[in-house]
């Protein structure tokens, strides 16, 4: 099940084991600048994605958003709200994603949202990203 989309990014495990040293407010403020990274860029273009699936989109779009970490993360079908038929946007984010029906009698078709929107935004959270890293550093990295 499409739950993650994965970046590999060279030396993340490094850079968040360092921020470990400077403290909790500035692990805290960290989380703060890359929530702010996902509700601007990664959260818009999930929901633009999710609004063009076929039948459900506008149900998954509603239920797109960032998640408090460290890194900028969006979480997609955790909310409680459920179809007539008893689906909630979780139940429906893969068969929508693959068009794989499993057990249901419900037409998905392939339609690859959450690839497609990992593609629109991944250079511009990157370099967002990037620079809230540095105006966190710069201001927790104070010399004598």
């Amino acid at each position: 099940m499409p739950r993650t989309s994965v970046v590999r990014v060279e030396g993340i495990n490094r850079l968040l084991r360092a921020f470990n040293k400077f403290g909790k407010e500035a692990n805290a403020e960290l989380k703060a600048e890359a929530q702010q990274v996902a509700d601007r860029i990664m959260v818009p273009a999930y929901q633009s994605r999710a609004r063009a699936v076929p039948t459900w989109g506008s149900f998954l779009a509603q239920d797109i958003r960032s998640k408090k970490d460290r890194i900028p993360a969006v979480n997609i079908g955790y909310k409680t709200p459920r179809l007539s038929g008893g689906a909630n946007p979780l139940m429906l984010r893969y068969p929508t994603y693959s068009g794989q029906q499993r057990a249901s009698a419900a037409p998905f078709q392939q339609t690859m949202w959450i690839k497609k929107a990992g593609r629109d935004y991944k250079p511009q959270a990157m370099e967002a990203y990037a620079d809230a890293v540095e105006r966190v550093v710069r201001k927790w990295n104070r010399g004598p």
